[in-house]
């Protein structure tokens, strides 16, 4: 092919018989999701998106008695918020020696009773101590959002009951969560007054056993308690279920909430 073919009027130009096989050598049916795929997802804006690490946990058994208690030390490093499920009517007092004050979520009525405290953004380090007041137990868990700050997002109250409500076998569903952002962090608790192994209390299996302890009291008043957590991967509703793997007719305290 001589150069007439290349060159018209000093310029360059693709000859017309190049085209139509550039054309073929691009499959019509490309799929654009290929491409799409290949740009990252970007995360929720403000309180929404973001991954969460579970930094570290700490229980206070309690005895039951009128004797405030405290936790072995933790290291807290890195944790933007911390959520603490707690015995007592009314919520008893929890501090730390940190300096940090909580905010209580709502509280389920009835006996026995159980409800949720968070801070966001506290002091944390290491050799963390937390303190119960009047002997009740208490699980707390410290919490890292990796991508901003946490945002409390959907609480639902909780429920209580006991005698025939919640028999070895059955299941207590909590009320419903329907998260505003696609990656909250989901958290259910329950406590219960009957037995001595806090195991035997489930949840499903999309979510992950966090602590459960026996409180023994002091020979009455036993308390188990146990919290399980989820990171949700869409906006879906949530309703937890606990399943009574083995306890004779237990007084019980439930609770859910999200944070984003």
């Amino acid at each position: 092919m001589n150069r007439r073919n290349f060159i018209k009027r000093g310029a360059l130009f693709v000859p017309t018989i190049f085209v139509p096989k550039l054309i073929r050598a691009t499959p019509a049916n490309l799929n654009a999701a290929f491409f799409r795929g290949k740009v990252p997802a970007s995360g929720g804006g403000g309180g929404g998106g973001g991954a969460w690490t579970l930094i570290g946990t700490a229980t206070i058994i309690g005895d039951g008695t009128t004797t405030a208690q405290t936790s072995s030390a933790i290291d807290t490093t890195g944790a933007n918020l911390i959520v603490a499920w707690i015995a007592g009517a009314d919520f008893a007092t929890l501090t730390d020696n940190k300096g940090n004050s909580f905010t209580d979520l709502t509280d389920p009525s009835g006996s026995p009773r159980g409800g949720f405290k968070y801070r966001i953004s506290p002091t944390v380090g290491t050799g963390h101590t937390f303190t119960g007041a009047s002997g009740v137990p208490v699980i707390i868990q410290a919490w890292k959002k990796n991508s901003g700050t946490p945002v409390a997002d959907v609480d639902t109250g909780g429920v209580s009951g006991g005698g025939a409500g919640w028999v070895s076998g059955a299941n207590i569903a909590m009320p419903s969560i329907t998260p505003t952002s696609t990656a909250d962090l989901m958290l259910t608790a329950m406590l219960w007054d009957v037995g001595s192994d806090p195991s035997l209390a489930t949840v499903g299996s999309s979510y992950t056993a966090g602590s459960a302890i026996h409180s023994p009291g002091n020979g009455s008043g036993i308390i188990n308690m146990s919290v399980y957590y989820k990171v949700k991967s869409d906006n879906a509703a949530e309703a937890p279920v606990w399943h009574n793997g083995g306890y004779a007719t237990p007084d019980y305290s439930g609770s859910s909430t999200s944070f984003k």
